[in-house]
């Protein structure tokens, strides 16, 4: 056999054989792949069936259409589609979660966690696309503020994002209605730098809005909302006085206004006109006498 063709049979040995290792591998991927979805498969299968024996202990059977096996398996894709928490809503407020779940659609995810994390008190807001989608992009705060304040909250959060969201979440429902006034009203822009305001209220909650609402007047005044922002904590607890604050800030700018303005003359021309109405002045003090006196010896001849 020539040299030649016995090169090319080895060649094609190899190739074969590595071609058969390749195959090999990947079929041995392929089935750790199996072999863990099925596992996954396997928990998500029998975590669905112990919530649908705890939702049937606790609540009514007959709310389970289909039977156990069907309501099973129904959680099993929820839960697939949501995450585990979409079981935990299942079990806090029963068979209703699901389609609940199952209408927010891209927000089920969300919703499925305020179900789990609150129970009963999510229910209004998870069924309210725009508050889901407020959550969503705004997190933790902005659910705890809609569902202390629903039908509230939402306009804060969307008017001034997570600084109304932190602010919101701060207050008690009272004071939540102040600052959704507040908002409403126009007065927060009036007064300006609302996030400044809305990061003041985060830090010092209730006390912190009852401030700003009692003196929002006041706090319309520039130079007195400066020195509330610099400096909130002696203002919220009455050890500075606020009305102080700004005969203060008036009586600076009475002070400095008329500095600034010496600091920013230039007297030359100033003392040049001086000097030539002086000198007006004099001159015709002292001709005015001898032109009377002329006149009057005139009229004589």
């Amino acid at each position: 056999m020539p040299r030649s063709s016995t090169l090319w049979t080895e060649i094609r040995r190899q190739v074969s054989s590595n071609a058969g290792n390749a195959v090999r591998l990947l079929l041995l991927l392929l089935l750790v792949l199996a072999l863990q979805t099925s596992a996954f498969a396997s928990v998500k299968t029998q975590a669905a069936r112990e919530a649908t024996e705890y939702v049937m202990k606790q609540f009514s059977k007959e709310t389970i259409e289909g039977g156990a096996e069907k309501f099973a398996a129904k959680l099993e894709v929820l839960a697939t589609r949501n995450g585990d928490e979409a079981l935990l809503a299942v079990k806090k407020v029963g068979p209703r979660a699901v389609d609940i779940i199952e209408t927010a659609g891209v927000n089920g995810p969300q919703a499925a966690k305020l179900l789990s994390k609150y129970g009963d008190e999510a229910l209004v807001v998870s069924r309210q696309p725009e508050s889901l989608a407020l959550i969503s992009k705004y997190g933790d705060d902005a659910a705890e503020a809609m569902i202390k304040h629903p039908g509230i909250a939402d306009d804060v959060v969307a008017a001034y994002g997570k600084e109304g969201a932190s602010a919101m979440a701060r207050l008690n429902k009272e004071n939540g209605l102040e600052l959704a006034r507040l908002m409403k009203s126009g007065e927060l822009a009036q007064i300006g730098r609302g996030a400044n305001l809305l990061a003041v209220v985060t830090k010092y909650g209730d006390a912190g809005m009852q401030f700003i609402w009692k003196h929002k007047k006041a706090l319309a005044v520039t130079a007195t909302l400066t020195a509330f922002l610099a400096n909130p904590q002696p203002f919220i607890d009455g050890t500075r006085d606020l009305g102080q604050t700004a005969i203060e800030s008036v009586g600076n700018v009475a002070t400095q206004v008329p500095k600034s303005i010496a600091e920013n003359t230039d007297w030359t021309p100033v003392m040049l006109a001086i000097v030539a109405v002086v000198s007006v002045y004099v001159l015709s003090r002292a001709l005015l006498p001898r032109l009377r006196e002329k006149l009057t010896r005139q009229k004589v001849k």
